[in-house]
C-alpha cells in the first residue's frame, strides 16, 4: 500500500432512523450538517474519494463536497438482519461482542466479523491501487471502519473507539515510503485542528 501518502477514513453523518426500513436505506435528515469536518482542513483537496453505496454514506460525501465519490460496494456496513433493537444499550453490547470476539447475537443473522474485515481490507487494497499515488478518502460506517482500523493497526477492534465515534467522524493514516501504514490522526481529532 505504498502508492498513496495518506488514507482518510470518514464515518457518515447522523442518519434518520426508521425501524421499518433496513439501515442500508436510511438517509440523512434535511438539516444534517458535516460543516465541522468539511471546514476543519483535514481532508485533502486533491484526494480521490470513495464511498459505501448506502445513502447515508453517499450523502455524507456530498456534504463534504465530494459528490463524484466512487461507489465501492464492499465499503458497506456489516450486514445485520433480525428484529430491531428497541434498546440502544442492547445493540451496543451486541456490537461490542461482535467486534471483540465475532459473536453474533442469538436469533440474529449477521455477516461474520471475518467476512466484513476481509471485505473492507480488500476494498482498501484495491482503492490504494486505483489512487495512483494520490491521497484517498473512504466514507463508510462505524462497525466496518472499526474493523478496518483494527486490521490496519494489528489490534483487536477497539469497542471503546466504536462507542465514541461521532457522526460524522474522521481518522487518518500515513503510508510510509516502505509501505508501512501508521496512524496519523485519531478519531475526532479533527475537532482540535
Amino acid at each position: 500500500m505504498k502508492d498513496v501518502s495518506a488514507i482518510h477514513l470518514v464515518r457518515h453523518a447522523r442518519s434518520s432512523i426508521d425501524p421499518e426500513v433496513p439501515p442500508g436505506r436510511w438517509r440523512l435528515p434535511s438539516d444534517c450538517s458535516a460543516a465541522a469536518l468539511r471546514d476543519s482542513g483535514v481532508l485533502p483537496a486533491d484526494a480521490r474519494w470513495f464511498t459505501s453505496p448506502e445513502s447515508k454514506a453517499r450523502q455524507t460525501a456530498e456534504l463534504l463536497l465530494a459528490p463524484e465519490a466512487t461507489v465501492v460496494t464492499d465499503l458497506r456496513e456489516a450486514e445485520r438482519s433480525g428484529a430491531w433493537y428497541e434498546d440502544s444499550g442492547e445493540f451496543e453490547v451486541a456490537v461490542a461482542a461482535f467486534l471483540t470476539d465475532g459473536t453474533v447475537p442469538a436469533g440474529r443473522s449477521w455477516e461474520s466479523r471475518d467476512a466484513v474485515t476481509e471485505r473492507v481490507v480488500s476494498a482498501l487494497e484495491q482503492i490504494v491501487l486505483d489512487c495512483g499515488g494520490r491521497d484517498c478518502v473512504l466514507v463508510s460506517h462505524g462497525t466496518a471502519l472499526t474493523l478496518l482500523v483494527g486490521a490496519l493497526t494489528g489490534r483487536t477492534p477497539a469497542t471503546a473507539e466504536w462507542r465514541a465515534l461521532r457522526m460524522p467522524d474522521h481518522c487518518s493514516f500515513e503510508v510510509e515510503p516502505d509501505g508501512e501504514i501508521v496512524p496519523a490522526m485519531a478519531w475526532g481529532e479533527f475537532l482540535d485542528s
